[in-house]
């Protein structure tokens, strides 16, 4: 299991919760082949309609800053700023264990 996690929930603009939402699931896709992901989770809370939290897991902190600095998320993450009523809210996290997918 990765050394590097973190939770993040991020607040769109009243209405744009999808846009953002998709940004998210479009790095998601973006990241299915990269080993040193090893969770990408996006999510939406049931009695929030403006969040959408994310959840990560790498192998490592560089590889996350690697990826996020690339040019393949570059014209994603590009949008995300524009859709946030917030700056995000983050918890860097330590994994310990549990199950996380296989790729």
């Amino acid at each position: 299991m990765g050394t590097y996690a973190f939770h993040a929930k991020f607040t769109a603009q009243p209405g744009r919760r999808d846009e953002l939402k998709e940004c998210f699931l479009e790095a998601a896709d973006a990241l299915k082949d990269t080993e040193a992901c090893e969770l990408f989770l996006v999510s939406v809370p049931q009695n929030d309609p403006t969040a959408v939290w994310i959840s990560e897991i790498w192998a490592d902190e560089k590889a996350h800053t690697t990826a996020l600095n690339g040019t393949e998320l570059a014209p994603i993450t590009g949008r995300i700023p524009g859709l946030l009523a917030a700056p995000p809210e983050r918890t860097d996290l330590l994994p310990v264990g549990g199950k996380v997918p296989k790729s």
